[in-house]
């Protein structure tokens, strides 16, 4: 008896020294992380002492919760570690837990200090801008902007260039120098097309644009011009000769009116001697072939009377058709102006935004190979963007010794990098 006696006196002491022991670590772990409050992402783990089965580790869902064994799911989002700690040692104090032990026994109660709640694993952090490798970090304690740096791959203003900058320099300047050609030949075009829908006269043409050369901006506008003369003297021509036309029909008209109305005339006469003749005929004074040729005069003139209705109509629908043609040409003209006039315009605010963004890349090429050239001599600008207690992102203005939380944002910028930005905006004007 005394031998068994003795084993469960030093197993129950190591029990004892075990649960001392970790509510120890407990507190002080609690106390250290006083201030931290939980948010989604953290990793808890809850475990028992002395019951493997009751050991849980999971991470703080979207939703803010936790899930914890024998209690389910436990809002823990907004809560500091203590706070936390205490609530599920309260809630998985008062259970019973079937568990064969040691002595035989399976029912146990469960008392709070054998319950240890910790944060194995922090919500990651986040690195952007200027370095080798941006994205999330897992975050250490006492971690500061320089680790997290390091531990990007450091600085690096030129991560984004994938050709050789002086040759790419080279290629854009080209490049831009035919988009800036391009636009004042479309912006020429354009003037060309409205000149023709408002009907302007021959006038010299101002496009006057800084980097294309001058002589390019003269043979545009010459080209231009002589476009245009071409344009009205081909839609003068079709118009001169749809009028004359109509003019043709106009007196055609008036010739078949004026021969309409003599032939009616003649056979005013015809009718009037046939009526005559048949009453000679009647009288027995004329023979019947004076009669018959009488007859066959008047249905001659009646004839003619048709033949000249049908020309009289023939002449009036020449004049419709003419001056018809006439209206449809200037509607064809204008229509297909202002369709040249829409192309243009598109084709004009496509090349500006072309110019824009090869202006921009101009400039970034020359920040990349000034950076190649003279290194990165100027601190980096450093933000930190981390929630406040209500979750709202504040922006912190950093250095690299600045220690970091759980969630932060790090926003690195190097000073020449940024300048980017300043000198698009310049060249856009804005």
């Amino acid at each position: 008896m005394g031998a068994p006696m003795s084993r469960r006196s030093l197993r129950a002491r190591s029990l004892a020294y075990r649960i001392f022991l970790a509510s120890i670590l407990g507190a002080a772990s609690g106390s250290a992380s006083a201030e931290y409050v939980v948010d989604s992402g953290d990793v808890i783990e809850v475990s028992v002492f002395g019951i493997n089965d009751l050991r849980q580790r999971g991470a703080v869902n979207v939703d803010g919760e936790l899930s914890v064994p024998m209690v389910g799911h436990l809002k823990v989002a907004g809560r500091t570690l203590s706070d936390i700690r205490s609530t599920i040692q309260s809630l998985l104090g008062s259970k019973e837990f079937r568990h064969r032990a040691a002595d035989g026994r399976e029912d146990i109660a469960l008392r709070p200090e054998q319950i240890s709640v910790d944060i194995i694993e922090y919500r990651p952090l986040f690195v952007s801008g200027d370095v080798s490798r941006p994205g999330s970090q897992t975050y250490r304690p006492k971690m500061t902007v320089r680790a997290a740096i390091a531990l990007a791959g450091g600085f690096d203003a030129m991560r984004f260039r994938i050709k050789d900058p002086f040759l790419e320099a080279v290629d854009l300047r080209a490049e831009y120098q035919t988009l800036w050609t391009d636009f004042a030949r479309e912006r020429a075009q354009r003037w060309r097309v409205q000149a023709e829908l408002d009907g302007k006269p021959q006038e010299d043409l101002n496009i006057a644009i800084q980097p294309v050369p001058k002589d390019v901006l003269d043979e545009i506008a010459r080209s231009t011009q002589n476009q245009k003369k071409s344009d009205d003297t081909t839609y003068q021509n079709e118009l001169s000769f749809l009028r004359r036309m109509q003019q043709e029909a106009d007196k055609h008209l008036v010739l078949s009116i004026e021969q309409q109305m003599r032939d009616q005339e003649a056979e005013r006469i015809e009718n009037d001697n046939m009526d005559k003749t048949k009453d000679l005929y009647q009288k027995s004074i004329v023979p019947a072939n004076r009669l018959v040729e009488q007859q066959r005069l008047s249905i001659l003139a009646a004839t003619r009377v048709l033949q000249t209705s049908t020309q009289v109509a023939q002449s009036r629908k020449d004049r419709e058709d003419a001056n018809r043609r006439i209206g449809r040409l200037d509607d064809e003209r204008r229509t297909n102006l202002l369709a040249k006039l829409q192309e243009s315009t598109i084709k004009l605010d496509a090349i500006r935004n072309k110019i824009q963004a090869v202006g921009e890349k101009l400039v970034y090429t020359g920040v990349v190979r000034s950076q190649l050239v003279h290194g990165p001599s100027s601190k980096p600008e450093i933000t930190i963007y981390r929630k406040n207690d209500q979750g709202i992102s504040q922006s912190i203005a950093a250095d690299e010794d600045a220690e970091l939380m759980p969630g932060d944002v790090v926003d690195v910028r190097l000073r020449a990098a940024s300048d980017v930005d300043k000198l698009v905006r310049g060249a856009n004007g804005q």
